[in-house]
């Protein structure tokens, strides 16, 4: 483990209960925070309730409009 806190096969378990318990709205209402660049050709996915809320990544605004912030904030 070399200085670890500790071992890599805890994390996942720890990240899980920690969202169940404080349920963070990025993980619940807002979903789409941890997405990544789809890539060319994948474009046609619709856009993510976080990124219509938090416009800024770039390669965000080449996805399909989904439901809009109104929508999403009611």
């Amino acid at each position: 483990m070399d200085g670890e806190i500790t071992d890599d096969i805890w994390i996942p378990l720890g990240e899980s209960l920690l969202i169940e318990k404080t349920k963070p709205l990025w993980n619940i209402i807002l979903d789409g925070l941890g997405n990544h660049d789809p890539g060319s050709g994948r474009y046609n996915q619709q856009m993510s309730a976080w990124d219509t809320i938090h416009p800024g990544r770039s390669w965000a605004k080449k996805l399909q409009k989904g439901k809009t912030e109104k929508k999403l904030l009611t």
